[in-house]
């Protein structure tokens, strides 16, 4: 069933994402067009500079819309009207909230993706190019940093942040809606109150750690990575019980 919902999630949303992608790129490779001839026209150079204007703003609609989206059909599907439909389903609220945050974090990885895909169409040049690969080049011979570490290492950190961020969400709204007749506004300070709570148990963690070994981010980076990871997996996991909890046990759709 949990297939079935996620196809469903997916064929919902690809109407709103799919051309807005699409978009983004067309925009992307016009400028990319137009900026490299615009020092034969004038002209040229006007329609570069529009273009260019045209594309920053599809960039911020874009990411702008990941977020509302993923959002709002969390909120719409589940904590309102439509609520009623989706807990007649033979589906558990688990598979409710797994659904929309498999879904979630795949549109929200694809708009990066795309994000720096285009940008990259625009910038990227062999000046460029050749920039980046002696940095690299720099930062293998003068470190002992495994490059290919690091980034796996980032890309579990943005990944384990994405499924924080989202789970927050998705906890401050099931929260929110306990309250009858102020669900948005009790939807918003219980973010602001998780959010605030996280800032100081990641503040507290970093005190701690620092007075253990001041030098652990230069001495122990993995540990102290893996320490973070850690930390995150824990939010990750209590947030996603409280959501499931609340759908579980405290469901208000009135």
């Amino acid at each position: 069933m949990l297939g079935k919902l996620l196809k469903y999630e997916f064929k919902s949303t690809a109407r709103i994402f799919l051309p807005m992608y699409i978009l983004t790129i067309v925009l992307s490779l016009i400028s990319r067009i137009f900026i490299t001839f615009e020092d034969t026209n004038i002209t040229l150079k006007v329609i570069a500079s529009i273009s260019t204007i045209l594309f920053g703003f599809s960039l911020i609609l874009m990411l702008a819309t990941a977020f509302i989206v993923v959002i709002q059909r969390f909120y719409k599907n589940l904590l309102r009207d439509e609520g009623y439909l989706s807990f007649t389903l033979p589906v558990t609220p688990c598979q409710h909230i797994v659904s929309k945050l498999i879904s979630a974090s795949i549109w929200l990885i694809i708009s990066f993706i795309i994000f720096i895909f285009s940008i990259a169409i625009i910038i990227t040049d062999k000046i460029f190019i050749d920039n980046i690969v002696q940095f690299f080049n720099d930062l293998i011979a003068n470190t002992n940093i495994d490059i290919v570490f690091l980034i796996f290492e980032s890309i579990i950190i943005a990944i384990t942040s994405m499924l924080v961020f989202l789970l927050m969400t998705y906890a401050s709204m099931a929260v929110g809606q306990l309250i009858k007749g102020h669900k948005i506004i009790g939807s918003i300070a219980a973010y602001f109150g998780f959010y605030t709570a996280v800032q100081i148990i990641m503040a507290v963690l970093l005190l701690i750690i620092s007075l253990i070994n001041p030098y652990i981010i230069y001495d122990s980076r993995s540990i102290f990575i893996s320490i973070i990871i850690f930390v995150q997996i824990i939010l990750i996991t209590v947030f996603f019980t409280i959501t499931n909890y609340i759908l579980t046990k405290k469901l208000n759709l009135e």
